[in-house]
């Protein structure tokens, strides 16, 4: 290895392509999977077939969720009732769109 930050060059966010550099750590990934899905949807000619399977992350460890998501739940005291709350919410306003 050349450089001295090898752990630094590792990209564990993949887009279509490649590994998704610069992408890591920017945005909520959840966030970042509905805009690409979103964003294929749009520019899609639907003339074309299309396949398209948006698989959600959320629903699992580790529970992770913008703090705005979570503060819609405060009134739940028990903190893995409140995040899995807002991760559900998070995930029923994306299929919305």
């Amino acid at each position: 290895f050349d450089s001295p930050d090898v752990c630094g060059n590792l990209v564990d966010l993949w887009n279509t392509t490649g590994p998704a550099r610069g992408r890591n750590g920017t945005a909520y990934v959840e966030e970042m999977f509905t805009e690409n899905t979103l964003g294929v949807l749009e520019h899609h000619d639907p003339s074309e077939p299309l396949f398209l399977f948006h698989s959600f992350h959320l629903m699992h460890i580790p529970l992770q969720i913008p703090e705005e998501w979570e503060r819609k739940f405060a009134f739940l005291t028990n903190p893995y009732r409140r995040k899995y709350a807002a991760m559900t919410s998070y995930m029923d306003d994306a299929v919305g769109q």
